[in-house]
Parts: C-alpha cells; sequence; structure tokens
C-alpha cells in the first residue's frame, strides 16, 4: 500500500511541475528499498532534466550503467559518468568501459554529422 501511495506522490509532484518533490520521494523510495531496481533509472532521468550532476546523481547514473537499465537518456548517463571518470584519471575496468562507451557513441555522432 504505501508503494502506491508514494507513486501517487511522484505522479501530483509530476502534474504540479515540481521535479525536485518527485526527486525528494524517489531518493526516499530508494533508501528504503535500494533492490527496486525500476527505480533509478527513473531518478537518474529526472536528475539530467533538472540538470544534476552532483555525486548523489552521479551515483544513481553509475548504477543505471552498472545494472544495464533501460533510461531514455542512457547516452546522457554515460556522457556524465564518463566525464567524472576523465576528472578523476580513473583507469579501472568500469571507468574504461563507460570510456569505451562514450567514445563509440561520440563516433556514431560525428559520422551523422558527416552524412
Amino acid at each position: 500500500m504505501q508503494g502506491l501511495w508514494h507513486t501517487m506522490r511522484i505522479l501530483a509532484c509530476f502534474l504540479k511541475s515540481d521535479y525536485a518533490a518527485a526527486g525528494a520521494v524517489l531518493e526516499q523510495m530508494i533508501a528504503r528499498h535500494p533492490e527496486k531496481l525500476r527505480l533509478y533509472p527513473l531518478l537518474a532521468d529526472l536528475y539530467l532534466v533538472l540538470g544534476r550532476r552532483d555525486e548523489r546523481a552521479l551515483k544513481i547514473f553509475e548504477t543505471v550503467i552498472r545494472f544495464n537499465l533501460e533510461s531514455r537518456y542512457l547516452e546522457k548517463i554515460h556522457s556524465a559518468v564518463a566525464e567524472k571518470y576523465l576528472r578523476e584519471y580513473r583507469m579501472d575496468s568500469d571507468a574504461i568501459t563507460v570510456l569505451e562507451h562514450e567514445l563509440a557513441a561520440e563516433c556514431r555522432r560525428r559520422q551523422v554529422e558527416l552524412c
């Protein structure tokens, strides 16, 4: 029943264009139920719409990537995480995977520009 209540609160926030409040509800839900992976892409998409790139947002983005979760903004999520890894000079396997993905996406974008 509580899940339904939270869903209704999120919808009400969206209807009022109060995206920050919707994000707060999603953050509470994830804190209580971190195993509910379907919540992470919702929060990641919301953070992108709000222009957030802080540590909390980047952790959510990394979770979306790590578990290969569906998101309408997956390319932007990869870009944000790749930028973070470049700033940190990370060279571990997770960083290399994200950076390779971003490089391939950039190559695809440039191919489209050339056509």
